[in-house]
């Protein structure tokens, strides 16, 4: 890092940790690191490889980052990944630029975004503190199976052996999107090549024969500040498993950050756009009963105790990883990653109802009947802010309506969950009611799980 910028750092750090007294050893350790970083490890930060070097739990971490954006420390991007290549094909500052649609040059193909599985956020200083001359660029996963992958500094040559097989390769530099195409011929052979990053984002040469066999390469950067080359071949991959992908920071996790929702609540999709999610639990509490609880203790008394059951439900969801979409009279809809992170911030939330209802007649106590479910959905803009879309919401919504009071209706997508089964038997939750049911407005009967928080253990 220039002395510069390392100068205009250090107050932008202390006042940071100053506004975030808890987080002040966090934060600088992460000072430590950026003074002490590559250029390409800082200009788009990965907070789970930040997280491994710096042993900030990436969750203290993105907390950390999310505040540094407000103090124009950090600068938070979104950026989409090509599903069969994972290049990055797309790179916004603001999600309200975003679109649910993209290309990518390499495989010359479109594709509908997923917002969890090829929606990365990523972080680099502000640049008022430093600006790279990198664009972003990210390397493609090993399922791509490269036989070459090199990294050149301008000025610097690289030299790499392999072999290749009759076929089509692809040669290609991520960071400025050079592209060539390499023949291999049926015939075995010893080949020399030579390949030039020249400075109109292209190779010298774009096309290559060969014969099948060894390879010598030389790959030559004279013209930018860095480049890359990588080969494999030259056909469009099956889409790319989640888990097989480097960890990182996913749209749909930054969402579930109350941090996030604090700073950038407004920052939605446009009207017009939308993103699919592969997958996300739902959640939607009701409380029982309270129609009949404003008709006998009036609007005053009945608001009061609505409002003290938000309090409660809210916090035990954000202390679980959930996030709140909407709030309905005194219904809840949350969202949240993992299924099993929902059961549990149920479980905080009744043990909590507990203490609040055994201070409390019958006529002031909060019962709950809650619905689960999870499966794709779509992400959507209402009202200038993140809303969810389609049949998984629709149907843990119909589920929920299906729960009684102190019980919690839940799909068998649900139960199917790793992690599910053995955390309800720790509750000491081993006995479950199951039942096909109809849901309005969804075809065909629906298996769904009930299960009784009535004197059920801690």
């Amino acid at each position: 890092m220039e002395d510069i910028s390392r100068e205009k750092l250090k107050p932008a750090i202390e006042l940071l940790a100053a506004n975030h007294s808890d987080y002040e050893s966090e934060i600088q350790d992460l000072h430590g690191w950026l003074l002490n970083s590559q250029a390409q490890e800082r200009h788009r930060m990965n907070a789970y490889r930040v997280s491994q070097s710096t042993a900030i739990p990436v969750d203290r971490l993105i907390r950390i980052l999310l505040w540094g954006t407000q103090k124009s420390v950090f600068q938070l991007h979104w950026q989409q990944h090509c599903p069969h290549c994972n290049m990055i094909t797309a790179e916004y500052d603001s999600l309200a630029a975003s679109s649910g649609e993209s290309y990518c040059k390499m495989c010359d193909t479109e594709y509908s975004v997923d917002f969890k599985e090829r929606v990365e956020v990523t972080f680099s200083l502000h640049p008022s503190i430093e600006e790279l001359e990198i664009p972003p660029y990210c390397l493609p996963p090993r399922s791509l199976k490269p036989v070459a992958q090199l990294s050149m500094a301008r000025g610097e040559v690289e030299d790499a052996e392999f072999q290749v097989s009759p076929g089509v390769y692809r040669y290609y530099c991520p960071i400025t999107m050079s592209m060539g195409k390499m023949h291999v011929e049926d015939k075995e052979g010893e080949s020399e090549l030579e390949i030039h990053q020249l400075a109109d984002s292209t190779f010298n040469p774009p096309e290559i024969h060969i014969s099948a066999g060894q390879v010598h390469l030389k790959a030559v950067n004279e013209t930018v500040p860095i480049s890359g080359l990588i080969i494999h071949e030259d056909k469009l991959a099956h889409p790319i498993p989640f888990q097989d992908l480097e960890l990182h920071l996913n749209g749909l996790e930054i969402i579930h950050y109350p941090e996030f929702r604090e700073i950038f609540g407004d920052d939605a999709l446009s009207d017009r756009e939308k993103m699919t999610i592969s997958s996300v639990t739902i959640l939607f509490t009701d409380i029982t009963g309270s129609t009949r609880m404003y008709e006998r203790l009036g609007d005053v008394q009945a608001y009061n105790i609505v409002r003290d059951h938000f309090q409660i439900l809210i916090e035990a969801i954000q202390n679980r990883g959930g996030t709140i979409i909407k709030t309905i009279g005194d219904a809840v809809m949350a969202s949240f990653i993992e299924s099993e992170t929902a059961f549990r911030s149920i479980f905080e939330a009744m043990d909590e109802f507990e203490n609040y209802n055994s201070q409390k007649d019958d006529d002031h106590r909060v019962n709950l009947k809650i619905g689960i479910h999870s499966g794709p959905a779509i992400l959507v803009n209402l009202n200038d802010r993140l809303d969810y879309f389609g049949s998984t919401v629709n149907k843990a919504a119909r589920i929920q309506s299906l729960a009684r009071s102190h019980q919690i209706a839940f799909s068998e997508e649900i139960l199917g969950f790793p992690g599910i089964k053995k955390l309800l038997v720790s509750r000491g939750m081993r006995k479950l009611l199951r039942r096909q049911a109809s849901l309005k407005g969804l075809s065909g009967s629906h298996p769904i799980y009930f299960l009784s928080l009535e004197n059920a253990p801690a």
